[in-house]
């Protein structure tokens, strides 16, 4: 992995699209995908055979999350992720903080 990065964490807006293609390529390229459903956004969008249908952000979601869970991602929580940083945070010290 180029300049030792072995780990991506995936935001952003266009779940579906942007987001979910991004996720697929960074692990189809060897990396390990946390995709952070709860920080990414889409719209709700129509069904262009069927006037005033349309597929609901929650259903987009739940898709989403169904095609890339254990198979391209983890699906992770923006608490989950801060917990785990908080223990790999070098300890500082006391003296070192005044």
């Amino acid at each position: 992995m180029e300049k030792g990065v072995r780990r991506v964490v995936i935001t952003g807006i266009q779940m579906e699209q942007c987001c979910e293609i991004s996720a697929r390529v960074a692990a189809d390229l060897g990396y390990a995908v946390d995709f952070v459903t709860e920080s990414t956004m889409t719209f709700p969008f129509p069904n262009h055979d069927k006037a005033g249908e349309e597929l609901r952000v929650d259903a987009i979601r739940e898709r989403t999350e169904y095609a890339l869970r254990r198979r391209f991602a983890t699906i992770a929580s923006v608490k989950s992720l801060a917990e785990e940083l908080e223990k790999t945070r070098p300890a500082t010290s006391i003296a070192a903080r005044s």
